[in-house]
């Protein structure tokens, strides 16, 4: 639809903003609004007249989102020759309109076409251009007919699905897998984290010492506003202790002059002109670990900052559960700040839904992922020989395979197939492509209706509970999600139950 179109019936409709909502506009009714003052500025200064609207304002997308980014687009076209982005803002401060522009030219860079970037103010019904340069953006205030004429010499690319272009996956970055796009700053934070981000630094601007406690699932962001927060600040004050094995992407972030521990060594570090520590994978931090940190963290006066998910762990001597209780109790009890991270923003949407079922569903309410992509692949081998015989050197050149671990001192059957290691090694990390094997030492069991069904692995007394791992290394994929299930038909009939079109 046209500006026109949308211009009268946002005039001549009661419920205009769900109207236009159910037709694929989605926006406020606030910013519809807004989107009037527009067009009535370009009607009353004749820069436009109607015939004109209705030639040249067509195929815009209104309220565009990136999914999981939770970055928005007010007005976003496509063209063959350029793309033009408008933002309408209402008593915005002109560094917030830069900002925002900074902000979207990041996300549209990715087009093979450059972007020109307008910011209409309604209060002012001044324009804010923003001219991409080869590394920046030029900034000046430009009339009303400048920007309609722009409008009118695009060449408007029809064939171009926005969604299609535009992906989550391009934007998502792991301080360890994407490390240096991580130490390049070529990353932002999505909403939910930097109004975490700027909470904290708020706080720490008023030499406020509480502690911190942010908790959120598998792909929420943890580690990047972790690390994010840990770059902004001195580096020489702060410290990381990370609770499990270093990885490749620790041991360059620690040559970039990050200060990163292992939690075995809390005794070791030597805190005298430390001002903050960080606790990343807190869940999995051994309790006598978390008593000496909020020792040190009081007789010191150093601000903790723990970041967990109470779900990932390997180990009964690893209890998510009883650190969350520690964690929040002390973060209450000195007044502290605790949060909780949303949905999960870096895994393929489909992929999350299937993983939360995939261990625990009732026969009843059990909702089919549509898997028209194959984001998630299950196949079935007679045996692990099998497995090798057909997919393994795909396997192993395309996806992160991840092993299990048998004991604290052994290594699981599978690991020498392995190309990622153990689940302890992958703590924190995604991946874009995930494999796993689920063998015989798996199996569904129902309750006394048979209605529910929880998956289980029979090592799950031994050191590290299998089923545990497993869940670790579901959760590291980001875009495919390969499970090999061998000789284990009734787990395999499970899973297909939960996926449309294998």
């Amino acid at each position: 639809m046209d500006f026109l179109g949308i211009y009268t019936l946002i005039n001549n409709t009661d419920d205009f903003t769900e109207t236009l909502n159910n037709l694929g506009y989605n926006m406020r009714e606030s910013e519809f609004l807004d989107f009037k003052v527009l067009v009535d500025l370009i009607l009353e200064t004749k820069c436009m007249s109607y015939f004109d609207l209705v030639e040249y304002t067509g195929n815009f997308t209104f309220g565009f989102e990136i999914l999981r980014i939770g970055k928005e687009f007010d007005l976003l076209r496509l063209g063959k020759n350029y793309n033009i982005n408008i933002e309408i803002k209402n008593s915005s401060s002109s560094d917030k309109k830069r900002k925002q522009i900074e902000t979207g030219a990041y996300y549209l860079k990715s087009l093979e076409t450059p972007t020109l970037y307008y910011s209409f103010d309604v209060e002012e019904e001044s324009i804010l251009f923003g001219d991409p340069l080869e590394d920046n953006i030029s900034f000046r205030t430009i009339g009303l007919d400048e920007m309609v004429e722009r409008i009118k010499d695009q060449e408007v690319d029809y064939t171009m699905d926005i969604r299609k272009v535009l992906t989550p996956e391009q934007f998502l970055v792991n301080p360890f897998t994407d490390t240096d796009l991580f130490l390049e700053h070529k990353y932002f934070l999505n909403a939910q984290q930097q109004n975490i981000f700027n909470d904290i630094i708020d706080d720490i601007s008023k030499s406020d010492l509480s502690p911190v406690a942010i908790e959120g699932g598998p792909g929420t962001g943890k580690s990047l506003l972790l690390y994010s927060l840990s770059n902004y600040l001195n580096n020489k004050e702060s410290i990381i202790v990370h609770s499990g094995n270093l990885n490749y992407g620790h041991d360059e972030l620690i040559e970039h002059k990050f200060n990163i521990y292992p939690a075995k060594d809390v005794k070791k570090i030597d805190y005298s002109d430390i001002k903050y520590i960080f606790i990343d994978e807190a869940q999995r931090t051994y309790i006598h670990q978390l008593n000496t940190l909020f020792e040190i963290a009081d007789d010191l006066d150093i601000k903790l900052l723990f970041f967990f998910d109470p779900k990932q762990t390997f180990s009964e001597d690893e209890s998510g559960s009883k650190n969350k209780e520690m964690i929040v109790d002390y973060t209450k009890e000195r007044e502290g700040r605790y949060s909780k991270l949303g949905k999960s923003v870096r895994s393929n949407h489909k992929i999350v839904e299937f993983i939360n079922q995939m261990f625990q569903f009732n026969i009843n309410d059990i909702k089919t992922i549509e898997n028209l992509n194959q984001e998630v692949i299950i196949k079935y081998y007679n045996s692990f020989e099998d497995f090798l015989g057909h997919e393994s050197k795909i396997i192993f050149n395309d996806y992160a395979l991840i092993g299990y671990a048998s004991s604290r001192y052994k290594k699981d059957k599978y690991f020498k197939y392995s190309s990622y290691g153990l689940p302890h090694d992958t703590v924190g990390q995604e991946y874009d492509k995930v494999a796993v094997i689920i063998d015989k030492d798996f199996h569904y069991k129902g309750n006394k209706p048979k209605t529910t069904y929880r998956l289980n692995a029979y090592n799950d007394d031994a050191y590290y509970s299998g089923v545990k791992m497993l869940y670790n290394n579901v959760t590291r994929a980001r875009e495919k999600l390969f499970i090999a299930v061998v000789d284990n038909p009734e787990v395999y009939s499970r899973l297909l139950s939960l996926v449309d079109n294998i």
